[in-house]
């Protein structure tokens, strides 16, 4: 026997409408916030949304690892919208992520979850740049982290206690640059740097003019000095070999 075309139409229809009804009776949950990190103190608002045909649209909220604070969560609203806020704790000393999850209290299988990655303050170094010159040190501190620092310098020249106390080399060739870093002593992936300019000495010179004088028997001459790269002009005035005299203002 053979069906025409309309009682095969027929026959089709209530299976479609047992599924379309089906899927229209699902229960879904959707999470999200704007604040995806938060540093020490900071604040998440969540937003749920619960979709279904009828019935309780509200959700239940949990996280993991309880690390801060998550609120209790509003009422959802007519159309499944509820809200709850996540604050971090007030110091945060590791890198970690907080999962939260909204669950369906109609159907507690549907559930969704968001991560929440909690950081450290970032670590500041100060000074941030200091010029040093051989045998100088300069005392370097930390800030921010949630703990304390283990110091470091790169490359090893000279030497820096965990006191954050940088001693220069005795001796300086050429100017090179150092990095100081203060590591997290909690969160090895939590640091802060600053750099040290290693300078060489000057050299210390002294120019005199005139630079040749021709005198006869009883003649005075008066030279002046300048001294380069000092804090101080003043110099000693002498003379080889110890013919004639010359006093300390340069007269000869």
């Amino acid at each position: 026997m053979r069906l025409n075309r309309s009682a095969s139409l027929f026959l089709r229809l209530p299976l479609l409408c047992i599924a379309g009804g089906a899927l229209h009776g699902a229960v879904l949950v959707t999470l999200s916030t704007p604040n995806l990190t938060l540093t020490g103190g900071g604040v998440a608002t969540l937003t749920a949304l619960c979709t279904a045909p009828s019935g309780n649209l509200g959700v239940t909220w949990s996280y993991t690892p309880r690390v801060g604070t998550l609120g209790s969560g509003n009422a959802a609203s007519s159309n499944g919208t509820s809200t709850n806020n996540y604050a971090a704790p007030a110091t945060i000393t590791v890198k970690q992520t907080v999962t939260i999850t909204a669950t369906s209290i109609q159907d507690p299988s549907k559930s969704y979850s968001v991560g929440i990655q909690l950081n450290p303050t970032p670590i500041a170094v100060t000074p941030a740049t200091v010029s040093l010159a051989a045998s100088a040190s300069t005392q370097f501190s930390a800030t921010g982290g949630g703990a304390g620092y283990v110091w470091s310098i790169s490359p090893a020249t000279g030497s820096i206690g965990q006191t954050g106390l940088y001693v220069a080399p005795g001796s300086i060739t050429s100017t090179q640059t150092i990095t100081v870093t203060a590591t997290s002593s909690a969160d090895s992936s939590v640091s802060g740097t600053a750099k040290i300019t290693l300078t060489p000495a000057v050299a210390v010179s002294v120019t005199i003019t005139p630079t040749t004088a021709t005198l006869t028997p009883g003649q005075t001459q008066q030279f002046g000095a300048t001294v380069n790269n000092a804090a101080s002009n003043t110099v000693n005035w002498s003379i080889t070999p110890a013919t004639g005299s010359i006093d300390q203002t340069g007269l000869y």
